[in-house]
């Protein structure tokens, strides 16, 4: 994966353990996985374990769960307007 292909924040790819950082490595290893590349390569690009890849993939559910629960925190806002 070259770093042409796709941009995203420098942090990602930093030795940090905040939560949204986190979860914006996982979004990334989701798209990317969706896109063809292989753990190891999406592991290789973040500097990341390809053990830490292949769970952040298999967290898909829960972050689609959050996804969700936001869209409805969205919708409601929305409403009370």
């Amino acid at each position: 994966m070259q770093s042409s292909d796709i941009e995203i924040d420098c942090r990602t790819r930093e030795k940090s353990k905040d939560r949204g950082i986190q979860r914006g490595r996982k979004v990334f290893s989701l798209v990317a996985r969706a896109y063809g590349y292989k753990g190891r390569e999406i592991a290789r690009y973040l500097r990341k374990d390809p053990a830490v890849i292949t769970r952040y993939l298999q967290e898909k559910r829960s972050l689609a769960e959050e996804v969700e629960k936001a869209e409805c925190l969205k919708k409601r806002a929305n409403l009370n307007k």
